[in-house]
């Protein structure tokens, strides 16, 4: 556990106990409980999502069966924002720090969230994050479904060493989340999810172009010094 995580989950078993719950463990608090508890402490929080028996019926239909985004939206994070999730999720989740710092612990194990980094969380795998309570992260989030939706999983995080992706180029990022949310904000009818379809697919190249990118740099980086080294 790394000292972020520590102070986040201090002020979160704060909260909790003066909302009245009592425990000897934080894992002992039941999600539904936490949520409770941080309702109303998240103001001009964004989010549109696809009710359970649209989701179901769009994973059936042509296109959207490949890819489906099921929920979006934005927040500034309050200190104690904290969400634990032992089960996983039935999507894929994709999380964007554009301000301050958070956390994650998968698999036992923790990393630090900074500002413009992002989180791939693979569906049904267990993991716990929040925010810094010093400094608040602020994040976009994109969940999705569909036969496409573990593949693009497994090419943003080959190796599951890392759930964090470096990304530089936050703009052009943001930009292919608002043009998802607000398709998202509109009416779900099919010919509208499959224009979020497109912008959710848009928005998974981007990532991976962000990323080779990345990792271009880096290798580049790397032989230039072994370069200096070697004279």
């Amino acid at each position: 556990m790394n000292e972020i995580q520590s102070r986040s989950e201090k002020a979160v078993g704060q909260l909790l106990r003066k909302s009245g719950l009592q425990f000897a463990q934080l894992s002992d608090v039941s999600v539904a409980s936490i949520r409770q508890a941080m309702r109303g402490a998240v103001p001009g929080m964004r989010v549109t999502h696809l009710s359970p028996d649209l989701r179901q019926r769009f994973l059936e239909m042509p296109i959207t069966q490949d890819l489906l985004c099921t929920r979006t939206g934005f927040h500034q994070a309050p200190a104690t924002h904290y969400l634990p999730r032992p089960s996983g999720s039935y999507d894929c989740i994709f999380i964007y720090n554009v301000g301050g710092r958070g956390w994650i612990e998968m698999a036992g194990r923790s990393w630090t969230v900074e500002k413009y980094d992002g989180l791939l969380i693979p569906a049904h795998r267990a993991h716990v994050y929040g925010a810094d309570p010093d400094n608040p992260w602020k994040t976009y989030w994109v969940h999705f479904q569909g036969k496409q939706s573990g593949q693009f999983a497994e090419m943003l995080v080959p190796d599951l060493r890392s759930p964090v992706i470096h990304l530089p180029q936050h703009q052009e990022i943001t930009a292919c989340i608002e043009q998802l949310y607000q398709y998202m904000s509109q009416v779900h009818t099919y010919l509208m999810l499959v224009a979020a379809a497109g912008a959710l697919g848009q928005l998974l190249g981007t990532l991976l172009l962000n990323m080779r990118a990345t990792e271009r740099r880096s290798r580049t980086a790397e032989e230039n010094l072994e370069k200096v080294v070697h004279f």
